[in-house]
């Protein structure tokens, strides 16, 4: 089974060629509030070493390498789903703005409960001129026609790359630590 994928995003490190982990992308993700950050703070990623316009909410790429195992997928976790995070992939603008107007900042990422940040995690998301910043930021995608077929095929790539070994780790506890310590002590 193949699938072929034709998209385009900005590239933002001038070593990508060499480190194509270090590739970095606008992909219009939603983009919940991090609490690292002082309020109102955005995070704009790249455009904080660069001070470039083109690098506004560009997001490091992650390596696909056993992806299946590491959801939540997204800038911040915005879709706990390969097949959503791929789906928002094929129209970043249309599935930013579905993401905002379903206020699905607030039900789809997984984040504990924490008094002092409930008020602020969707900051960025409910103010619908960022909402707008990030998608313009995404207009260099070109949209990707994928039927449900290709997508399908998509996704068994993604989870090929999926080490089964991975899977199950607890085969791989050492009965001890560095220190001569058992686990249990």
């Amino acid at each position: 089974m193949t699938a072929t994928v034709y998209t385009y995003a900005p590239i933002c490190w001038n070593t990508a060629a060499l480190y194509p982990d270090r590739i970095c992308a606008v992909a219009g993700l939603s983009v919940p509030h991090v609490p690292r950050m002082a309020v109102p703070a955005v995070d704009l990623w790249r455009f904080r070493e660069t001070e470039k316009d083109e690098d506004m909410y560009a997001f490091r790429t992650p390596p696909l390498r056993n992806v299946a195992l590491t959801a939540p997928y997204g800038h911040a976790g915005a879709y706990d789903s390969l097949e959503d995070v791929v789906r928002h992939h094929l129209d970043p603008q249309s599935a930013l703005w579905e993401y905002h107007e379903n206020d699905d900042c607030r039900i789809k990422p997984v984040m504990p409960s924490r008094a002092d940040l409930d008020d602020i995690d969707c900051i960025v998301m409910d103010d619908p001129t960022r909402v707008q910043a990030i998608a313009k930021a995404a207009e260099g995608y070109s949209l990707v026609y994928l039927d449900d077929r290709e997508i399908e095929e998509l996704l068994a790539f993604l989870h090929a790359l999926t080490d089964k070994s991975d899977i199950d780790l607890r085969s791989d506890v050492p009965a001890a630590v560095p220190s001569g310590l058992t686990l249990a002590e």
